[in-house]
């Protein structure tokens, strides 16, 4: 099944948007370690938005890359070595993190995972819509 050009996205709309979800999610992040949990603050912490928000543009890249190519195996090809990546990237990043800083483990794994749920959500919609049904 070849994809349609009219399913390329817009690269300014798809910054826009992941740059609104992670200013959002830094905020509710950020509110939860200063007043709800106060003290839980670390010094790793502005790691975690910069990964995501620096890994969801060039998987937003990649995909609009493909799919400029018009085949929907490049897109899925995509797809799943954007998730399989994901995956292993983060959780070395979590293993050195909670070995390499125990004080601070916990906190970093609850807003790191947090921050990996919330992109997720979005990574599904986003690949979703590049399949016309």
């Amino acid at each position: 099944m070849e994809l349609k050009s009219s399913t390329i996205i817009k690269p300014t709309s798809d910054v826009l948007i992941v740059t609104l979800l992670t200013v959002g999610c830094i905020v509710v992040s950020l509110i939860i370690l200063v007043y709800l949990l106060p003290g839980s603050y670390f010094s790793s912490y502005p790691f975690i938005p910069l990964f995501f928000y620096g890994y969801a543009l060039i998987t937003r890249f990649l995909a609009n890359k493909a799919i400029k190519s018009l085949s929907s195996k490049k897109v899925l090809y995509v797809f799943l070595l954007a998730k399989t990546m994901k995956i292993v990237l983060s959780m070395i990043i979590l293993f050195i993190i909670i070995f390499a800083f125990k004080e601070n483990a916990k906190a970093f794994s609850l807003i790191f995972m947090s921050f990996y749920m919330v992109f997720l959500v979005y990574d599904t919609w986003f690949f979703s819509k590049l399949k016309k049904k």
